[in-house]
Parts: C-alpha cells; structure tokens; sequence
C-alpha cells in the first residue's frame, strides 16, 4: 500500500512492502538458497543467501519519512535510535 505525495512521489506505507520486494528481487538472482527471518545468535536477520560456498545476510530497512525526496531512518523516536 502506498500514498500518492503533491509532485507524484509515491511512499510506501506497509512496513512489510520493502521485505517482499527484495525477497522477489533476490529470488531473481539464482542463489542456491534463501531463507528470510534468518535466526543468528539471539537475533533474527531478515535475509540469509548461500550461493555455492559463500554466504550472506542482509537486514533491510524502510522508511516513511520522507523530505525533498529523501528517505529518512529512523522515523520516529525510540531508545534503540535514541531518537
């Protein structure tokens, strides 16, 4: 789900959007495996590929603020951000 912003930008408003659209993106790049919600340690990553013998994670991140066309993170105020 998105907003249409004056000017035509459009800015996502589903924290789940940005998640999806690398999932389809990495599915298109032929990794031998990838599994989101990877669990490392006590954390979990968002995504873990493993192409041949070399491995991979990546978080990904969205926003929601946006000023100028410039996407800001974080987007609000908590303690991990110590915002």
């Amino acid at each position: 789900m998105a907003v249409r912003k004056a000017g035509g930008l459009l800015v996502s408003i589903n924290s789940q959007a940005p998640n999806k659209a690398v999932r389809e993106h990495l599915d298109g790049l032929n990794f031998d495996e990838v599994m989101p919600e990877f669990r490392f340690g006590d954390s979990r990553i968002d995504f873990f590929m493993r192409k041949g013998d070399k491995s991979y994670l990546m978080e990904v991140k969205g926003c929601t603020l946006e000023i100028d066309g410039v996407g800001y993170f974080p987007d609000g105020r908590d303690k991990r951000g110590k915002g």
